[in-house]
């Protein structure tokens, strides 16, 4: 969760720098840069003269620990606002790079959060009316992506904290995002510390503070007093965020953390020895593939404590033990620690290579901590593993395939290290006979997908072909109960002929269950007619319509998931110039028309072409395959049919028309029977031919097809 790069110590207890090695790989093909550090105007050693001494974070007890996030609606500013607490608490110097904590080449390219970061900070009350004036605070931050498509990260991300900042810009209000996180924050019992961001006209001329106030009051309940103006681009008021934070976030759950506030100083201290002497219990919050190092695993220290040379195992394994090689914070560089105590929250590489072995939202302990009772006898002590968290449940599949069939090795390694730091990408094998092996991959949207392609070939340097997004459907066929359904997520799975066969139990006919979504739309009030057109138009049933203050209304609806989960978000911010949000909830399964839309070339169905669609769309969406196809198909000497079928019925088709050579060229003169001679051989010649030929797409074609399938649907 906290820091994707690579970590390089030495025997010194600060972190070293990392190598300037720019485009460098491994044998295995992946980048020795494949987690750089953020470019930044300061230099290296700048900014790791600005770290402090570790003993300076030991010092601080764990009732004086303070985990929470920033949440809000992507680009309203939690980047921008973790810069400042950055600067406010010296952890950089003044002058860096803005956005500092958003390191993957990928962030930077888009301009958006798609890991969780998160940075441990010392922070001095200075405040002379408070009791806690002149203590020192250990601040651990973690500044979370904004987008729906990262909502895994955003639950992950409120599992290990204890308090949320709840950021609304003041120049655009409550959106869809930012109820959705509310209530996440909400369910997890966390503190809500409200504030409005971009409150000063230097940020922007149309901040509406008072206004934003009254829809926190509306949507939230939240007090229009509790909610802090603030500017994160000059500083205004975030030293009084600070200070809300430590007085409204508890610290860390366990141990010291159920000690009242009020408590005097001898039992706060107390209390922070009995946890740190329990058993260890660690929470693996995230993970990233160091090639130096192998699996680097970021953890919180729920209970005990964790050192150098300790050996630790997870109770998912079941294992045995890794020898601990290197402890750390990050401040926000990597700082070595010799240890970590209960509500730290630091990074911990061990003597195993095998990256497979840390699964996020595992218990880390100490085998030695679970020894069998003396004498032999009885099971001794046992560890309880910690809750953890829910896991994600991708919503879009496709296969990715490697460019040749010699890369798929080289492209295993990288969804398996890559897979590693996004946990909330599911992966499975699949073969396919146009495009050999590859995998079926499942994510939380789109945008994901396209950002996952994207560090595969930024990271990894894996070009892949990704298939046609599709969604998990749920198929329950005449010859099986009622109650037994199986999942499709590939249009290979479905069997159709076993779906519409006759004589089932009891007379029962097969169904095809589609997953459905609560979207929840808020727009500007002149664009509802425009809205309530594309949902109905996706074959959505309204849930809601709520106004929110004079120009805004809030849309719920219920909408399947295949409807949305290619171009919907683009469709619906160009329909109001992009003014609209959006985001959505799980809604479980209905019944639907779906069927299967086979793509035939020359007769022979293309297995990577083929999608679940709903009956009353496959007649057009199988037009508009046959049309790209057509025109990415090279020339055979034969004509080429290219047809769309649904239940063996052809939709559509197009043909591509066969190179002909001019075989009556040399025919200057004589009688005609002689050209009708030459071009009927021709003829039947190319009938012999398309009748035992074969028709070989290349990779090429498909990348190109898929790749511009979305772009294509939305003209």
């Amino acid at each position: 969760m906290l820091r994707d790069r690579a970590i390089h110590g030495t025997a010194s207890s600060r972190a070293e720098p990392i190598p300037e090695e720019r485009g460098a790989t491994t044998a295995k093909g992946a980048r020795r840069d494949a987690q750089p550090r953020a470019t930044t105007t300061l230099t290296e050693r700048e900014i790791l003269a600005a770290q402090k001494d570790p003993s300076e974070y030991l010092a601080v007890p764990s009732h004086r620990i303070r985990n929470f996030s920033i949440i809000a609606h992507v680009d309203h500013g939690k980047s921008t606002l973790a810069d400042r607490f950055l600067e406010m608490t010296r952890a950089i110097p003044a002058g860096g790079r803005k956005q500092y904590l958003d390191r993957l080449p990928v962030e930077r390219a888009r301009g958006i959060t798609v890991k969780a970061q998160g940075v441990s900070l010392l922070h001095r009350d200075e405040r002379e009316e408070s009791e806690s004036f002149g203590q020192t605070f250990l601040l651990n931050l973690v500044d979370t992506p904004g987008h729906a498509d990262f909502s895994f990260e955003v639950s992950r991300s409120l599992a290990a904290c204890d308090g949320a900042l709840l950021l609304v810009d003041a120049t655009q209000g409550v959106q869809a995002q930012t109820i959705a996180t509310f209530y996440l924050a909400l369910e997890a019992g966390l503190e809500i510390v409200p504030a409005a961001n971009k409150a000063r006209r230097v940020d922007m001329d149309n901040a509406d503070v008072d206004g934003v106030k009254e829809q926190m009051l509306s949507a939230f309940g939240i007090d229009p007093d509790d909610v802090l103006p603030i500017s994160a681009k000059t500083g205004m008021g975030c030293a009084d965020v600070l200070s809300a934070v430590v007085d409204a976030v508890p610290p860390p759950r366990g141990g010291a953390g159920l000690a009242e506030r009020n408590d005097d100083a001898s039992r706060l201290a107390d209390a922070d020895a009995d946890r740190s002497d329990a058993p260890l219990r660690a929470l693996l919050l995230d993970c990233h593939y160091d090639p130096y190092r192998g699996a680097v695993s970021v953890v919180q220290i729920e209970d005990g404590t964790i050192r150098m040379g300790d050996s630790v195992a997870g109770m998912a394994q079941g294992g045995r033990g890794s020898e601990v090689l290197e402890l750390g914070m990050m401040t926000p560089e990597p700082l070595k620690m010799p240890e970590l105590r209960a509500g730290h929250v630091g990074y911990v590489i061990t003597g195993s290579r095998d990256v497979k072995s840390a699964i996020v939202g595992d218990t880390l302990y100490k085998p030695s901590d679970e020894s069998p009772a003396k004498g032999g006898g009885g099971l001794g002590k046992k560890i309880a593993p910690l809750p953890g968290f829910r896991a994600a449940k991708p919503t879009v599949f496709q296969g990715l395939f490697p460019q040749s069939g010699d890369e798929f090795e080289a492209l295993r390694a990288a969804v398996e290290r890559l897979v590693l730091n996004d946990a909330s990408v599911s992966v499975s094998n699949e073969t396919s006979v146009a495009l050999g092996p590859g995998f079926r991959c499942g994510f939380l949207g789109l945008l994901h997908a396209d950002v996952f392609h994207q560090r595969l070939r930024e990271e990894f340097d894996a070009d892949v072909v990704a298939t046609a997004p599709t969604v998990s459907y749920r198929v329950r066929y005449p010859d099986t109960p009622e109650t037994s359904f199986e999942d499709v997520a590939s249009p290979a799975a479905l069997d159709e002929k076993r779906l519409h066969q006759s004589g089932g139990r009891g007379g029962a006919k097969g169904v095809i269950e589609e997953p459905m979504v609560d979207a929840t739309i808020i727009c500007p009030a002149d664009a509802v007619g425009k809205v309530v057109e594309l949902c109905v138009d996706r074959r959505g049933s309204q849930l809601e319509h709520a106004q929110l203050g004079v120009d805004r209304v809030m849309l719920r609806y219920r909408l399947p998931s295949a409807e949305i989960a290619v171009d919907f978000s683009d469709e619906l911010k160009s329909r109001t110039s992009g003014y609209a949000t959006f985001d959505y909830d799980d809604a479980g399964y209905e019944p639907s028309d779906i069927v299967r839309l086979d793509i035939l070339v020359n007769g022979e169905a293309v297995d990577a072409l083929s999608s679940l669609t709903h009956r009353d769309k496959a007649a057009r969406r199988g037009r508009d395959m046959c049309a790209r196809l057509k025109e990415a198909l090279p020339r055979q000497l034969f004509e080429v049919a290219v047809q769309a079928a649904v239940s063996g019925k052809v939709v559509a088709r197009e043909t591509v028309s066969a190179m002909r050579k001019n075989v009556t060229a040399k025919c200057y003169g004589g009688d005609i029977s002689r050209k009708k001679k030459l071009l009927s051989r021709q003829k039947e010649g190319k009938k012999r031919m398309k009748r035992i030929g074969n028709v070989d797409i290349p990779n090429e074609a498909f990348a190109g097809l898929l790749s511009t399938q979305s772009a294509q649907r939305r003209k």
